[in-house]
């Protein structure tokens, strides 16, 4: 299936047949994928930042300015792996789903996207941790590739989705290389569709891989297919198509920053968010007062190093 073509249908004369290469743009400088650092085992030392544990999830400490320096730092030290953007309800998750958890902390990052993690850092003594939310932190990382020569491919979402993002986003950051896109149905893929698909963002030579299959898929999708991809950075950012796409709106800044986000997107979609929120919140309290948040003493492991 093409990204042109609408999600989950499959033409009868292709029915056996893999799935066909996603749009491409060819940029007139990008990175080929001999360029790109390739993926290598686990090995050294992480000692770029601190991280916060909490209920079990290496949360890192960093705020906006500071994980857009270390994405930057990752590209040129050739390392590679990928970033989750992870909120109260993903931790939850993680705690009582240890292959999610591993995933969360064998990130090169691994950043607080939500109030209840930042306050949850500080209470362990963080004193540089913020939020680093995902519809922010796409763009940030954006305007970074578009200064460094750097392209992108998108993999996630429906169609119309997908080409209001990347027509805004083109709009606002000059500069923006869009090696590929592609809108997967919404349906377990076949191994050769899945194939065509880890082909096709490889052969794009992008630099930055983002993904909104929401969370925990796209958590579980970066973690069983970092070792097959050869983008330096690859990111799950869930909510943050549609946001920056303009299809779904965010609170009011005051609001972000006064931990009250769920309450205006609860407003939004009551239906959808009431039951989650109504039991993410108390479970999420209950957590950390049993297992109060700590700083990690000595350096982390890290992923994406390098070994000699």
């Amino acid at each position: 299936m093409s990204a042109t073509e609408p999600r989950g249908v499959v033409h009868p004369e292709r029915k056996a047949s893999a799935m066909a290469p996603a749009q491409h743009r060819t940029p007139a400088q990008h990175r080929t994928p001999a360029q790109h650092a390739t993926p290598s085992p686990h090995g050294t030392v992480n000692r770029t930042h601190s991280r916060v544990d909490i209920m079990g999830v290496h949360v890192s400490c960093v705020n906006m300015r500071r994980a857009v320096a270390l994405v930057e730092e990752c590209v040129d030290g050739s390392r590679h792996g990928y970033v989750c953007v992870s909120d109260a309800n993903a931790l939850l998750h993680a705690r009582d789903d240890g292959a999610l958890r591993d995933v969360l902390n064998d990130s090169l990052l691994t950043v607080p996207d939500g109030m209840p993690l930042v306050w949850s850092g500080r209470w362990a003594g963080s004193q540089v941790i913020d939020r680093v939310p995902g519809p922010e932190l796409m763009p940030a990382v954006l305007r970074l590739s578009a200064e460094r020569g750097w392209s992108n491919y998108f993999l996630g979402g429906d169609e119309e989705t997908m080409r209001a993002l990347i027509g805004r986003l083109e709009e606002n950051i000059p500069g923006l290389q869009v090696a590929g896109w592609h809108c997967p149905p919404f349906r377990a893929l076949s191994e050769d569709e899945d194939e065509r698909i880890v082909q096709d963002i490889n052969a794009s030579g992008a630099t930055f891989l983002w993904v909104g299959l929401g969370a925990p898929k796209q958590e579980a999708w970066l973690g069983s297919h970092n070792h097959r991809l050869t983008v330096p950075v690859a990111f799950g950012v869930g909510g943050a198509f549609a946001m920056n796409a303009g299809t779904v709106g965010r609170a009011p800044r005051w609001m972000q920053r006064s931990g009250l986000e769920w309450s205006y997107r609860l407003l939004q979609e009551p239906k959808r968010l009431w039951p989650r929120y109504s039991k993410v919140i108390p479970r999420f309290l209950a957590g950390i007062v049993g297992d109060p948040p700590h700083l990690l003493t000595g350096p982390s492991r890290d992923p994406g190093a390098r070994t000699p």
